[in-house]
């Protein structure tokens, strides 16, 4: 831990956001594509609400983090988001045309 306040909050965030990426990244093993959608949802949620905290500091190491990190977190949750939302949307397509 960085004695720097900025520093060390920047890092809390950071490793916060990797265990976000660590659960996206075994998501394939999830057959409950609602609970995917609800997990992605909460963590652009997380996110979204570190970013508004973040922008209101005029720190540039804040700036810096959000630049490099929180807001390409928060893009690829949006990716994310769409990718289960498709396949989502094909699992209801084939379970309509099996039924007959």
């Amino acid at each position: 831990m960085s004695s720097d306040p900025v520093e060390s909050q920047i890092e809390k965030y950071t490793n916060e956001l990797i265990g976000y990426l660590k659960d996206v990244y075994d998501f394939h093993t999830n057959e409950d594509l609602v609970e995917i959608l609800r997990a992605i949802s909460a963590y652009r949620a997380r996110a979204s609400l570190i970013r508004q905290g973040i922008v209101k500091s005029s720190n540039p190491k804040f700036n810096r983090f959000r630049i490099d990190s929180l807001d390409p977190f928060l893009a690829e949750m949006a990716e994310q988001f769409k990718i289960f939302s498709r396949v989502n949307s094909v699992e209801e397509l084939n379970w309509q045309t099996s039924k007959g």
